[in-house]
This record gives structure tokens, sequence and C-alpha cells, in this order.
């Protein structure tokens, strides 16, 4: 019996560990379309092209209330103000889709 309720709790783990795991991704050298924001704080910024995970509204959203994310949105700024590149794009992608930001720079 124990073991049958072990096994049980095991598969549940799972499927709930399996529900709420965010993929990350890494993506180069890609050009700013455009970068938008809201009234609660979120940012957020799209490329030419296509993210390699698919996105939600094809954005990556930058949490603008922090002080990364202030940084970070200052950074996708001048590199597109600057018709620079994107060098690197780290982020993650929850279980609906919604992309939101890691790290960014440009070069």
């Amino acid at each position: 019996m124990k073991k049958i309720i072990t096994l049980i709790l095991g598969i549940g783990f799972f499927f709930i560990a399996a529900t709420t795991y965010a993929q990350e991704q890494t993506d180069y050298d890609k050009s700013i379309t455009r970068v938008g924001t809201s009234v609660v704080g979120l940012s957020h910024f799209a490329i030419d092209g296509d993210f390699t995970l698919s996105c939600k509204d094809d954005v990556v959203y930058i949490n603008a209330n922090t002080d990364f994310g202030k940084a970070a949105l200052e950074t996708v700024l001048t590199a597109k103000s600057t018709g620079h590149k994107l060098s690197r794009i780290q982020y993650f992608q929850e279980s609906d889709t919604t992309c939101n930001l890691w790290m960014v720079e440009y070069n």
C-alpha cells in the first residue's frame, strides 16, 4: 500500500512540476522592431523575425518596476535608438507562453 501511495504522489508531483516549468532561451543578434510600456510598469519589445520560443504576443516583457527592469529597458531603448542589434537576449517562458527578460546586451 505504501508503494502505491508513493507512486501516486510521485506521478502527481511530476505533473505539477511539468505544468509549472519555465523554459529558458538565449537568442543572438536580433534587431528591435518596437518597444512599448503599460500603466502597470510592464514594458515589452519585439524583434525582427521570431524569438526561438513562441512568446505570447510575439514580445518579451520587462518588469520596469525593478532596478533590473529599468536598466534592461534603458539598454533596449538605447540599442533601438542607436540602431544596434541586441547581441544577446536571455529570457524565460512561463507555462502561459508569456516571455520575461532575464538578461540583455548590445555591442
